[in-house]
C-alpha cells in the first residue's frame, strides 16, 4: 500500500510540474514593442495625476499643514513621468 501511495504521489507531482512549464510565457513576450508604446502612452496620460496623489499622501501622512512639499514633490514626479512616457 505504501508502495501505491509514494507511486500515485509522485506521478500527481510530476504531471503538475509539466503542466505548470506550459504555460510560462517566452521571455522575449515581456517587454515588446506593444507593451513598451502603451506604457509610454499611460505615462502620458495619467503622468498628471502623481500631482494629487502625492499631495493627498502627504495630508494623509503629516496632515493639513503639508500642501507646499507635497505640490512640489507632486510637480517633479508628474514631470519625471511624463518625460520617461515621452522617452518610451
Amino acid at each position: 500500500m505504501k508502495r501505491f501511495l509514494l507511486a500515485t504521489t509522485a506521478l500527481i507531482f510530476l504531471s503538475s510540474s509539466v503542466g505548470f512549464a506550459d504555460i510560462q510565457s517566452p521571455p522575449g513576450a515581456k517587454y515588446n514593442r506593444a507593451r513598451k508604446l502603451s506604457r509610454g502612452m499611460a505615462n502620458i496620460i495619467y503622468g498628471i495625476t502623481e500631482l494629487p496623489q502625492t499631495v493627498q499622501r502627504y495630508n494623509r501622512a503629516e496632515g493639513p499643514g503639508s500642501l507646499i512639499p507635497g505640490v512640489i514633490d507632486g510637480g517633479k514626479r508628474s514631470v519625471v513621468r511624463l518625460g520617461f512616457g515621452a522617452y518610451e
